[in-house]
């Protein structure tokens, strides 16, 4: 179960990789003070974060069997 909970941490982290200037874009706006409606997120930076955690957790099975 660690192994699992460890891969799945490291595939998130490397999914979140490429939306990190998108994030740090909002993050200033918002330490501006400039709010918005809503915050959009590409659906390309979304699949990247699922499909490295899936991938990932398909590893950490293999792994452990």
């Amino acid at each position: 179960m660690l192994v699992l909970y460890s891969f799945a941490w490291v595939g998130i982290t490397i999914g979140l990789f490429p939306s990190r200037k998108l994030m740090y874009r909002y993050a200033e706006e918002i330490s501006r003070g400039v709010k918005r409606e809503k915050y959009p997120f590409p659906a390309r930076y979304l699949v990247a974060a699922v499909a490295s955690v899936v991938v990932m957790s398909f590893l950490a099975y293999g792994l452990t069997r």
